[in-house]
């Protein structure tokens, strides 16, 4: 019985050590598992709220809420607190503030007490705080938020199902022409992130390749022997736009791969390029924490 014991025991260390030795190295001791993603720096200028602000970063964005004609009654005063110090300080914790405060309107109790908010994804997080804020402020208020990206925040904002829609970008010149105003709250930049080591930087006409299709491997701007694999924005996404806008820049033809994966959301763009080793996607500069 003794030796059956010492038998048992000695398989269980056996069995706890082989456990230990395959977390230590990864997936079992092979040398292709998954580096940690990571920003990358454009043209030699870090992804950063400051490099936003002082112009320095390339791909960066407006941030911008409309209506339809010019607010008014308690739509008026949720954008006014929006746009307050103490609005400003939520919006701040992901993205660049703006650089001057409005005064807040206080809402009234006899005027309209549900707000619908929708459109951006990237400003939906952010939008659900402030949201969250305001009705412990006013309780009598419900503000509720919606996504579906920034082309729905337009369209949906003219045909009346959100009272201010939410654009992760410049409002366009169809929607302006269907009457709606817009609002700016705000700055962010997109950051491109990667799941490769030993490339820490691109220029912006190396990234238009990269998701363009034209290159294919990171051995082609200075990394190792490994296949890009890219990911991207849906249509309508604020970010995309973005992106595709500074990328235009570059490359007039500039269209994204076929081959690219197509994310509906930014969490979703995180976990695709976190999970598969040799990824490429973009993200708001906001959301690098969530690397």
């Amino acid at each position: 019985m003794d030796k059956k014991i010492t038998a048992i025991i000695v398989v269980i260390i056996v069995i706890i050590a082989a456990a230990a030795a395959y977390m230590a190295l990864g997936n079992g001791g092979s040398d292709d598992n998954s580096s940690a993603a990571h920003a990358i720096d454009l043209d030699g200028v870090e992804a950063s709220e400051d490099n936003v602000l002082n112009g320095t970063y390339s791909i960066s964005r407006n941030l911008v809420l409309v209506t339809m004609g010019e607010p008014t009654g308690n739509v008026a005063a949720f954008l006014s607190y929006v746009m307050s110090e103490e609005g400003q300080t939520i919006l701040g914790e992901e993205f660049v503030k703006l650089t001057e405060f409005e005064t807040e309107i206080a809402p009234s109790e006899s005027g309209q007490r549900t707000i619908a908010l929708g459109g951006s994804t990237s400003l939906s997080e952010t939008a659900d705080k402030l949201a969250a804020a305001y009705m412990e402020k006013y309780p009598f208020m419900t503000v509720t938020v919606q996504g579906g990206g920034s082309g729905a925040g337009e369209s949906q904002c003219v045909s009346g199902e959100f009272d201010i829609g939410m654009l992760s970008r410049d409002l366009s010149d169809s929607g302006r022409a269907d009457g709606l105003v817009d609002h700016m709250i705000g700055q962010d930049g997109v950051a491109v992130i990667a799941n490769v080591e030993g490339v820490e930087g691109l220029t912006t006409a190396q990234v238009a390749q990269i998701f363009s299709g034209e290159i294919t491997n990171w051995s082609q701007v200075g990394g190792p022997d490994q296949s890009i694999q890219v990911v991207i924005r849906e249509d309508g996404s604020g970010t995309r736009d973005c992106f595709d806008s500074a990328m235009e820049g570059v490359d007039e033809d500039f269209v994204s791969t076929q081959n690219a994966v197509t994310c509906q959301s930014t969490g979703l763009v995180i976990s695709n390029v976190q999970s598969t080793a040799g990824s490429i996607g973009y993200i708001s500069i906001g959301q690098l924490a969530n690397l």
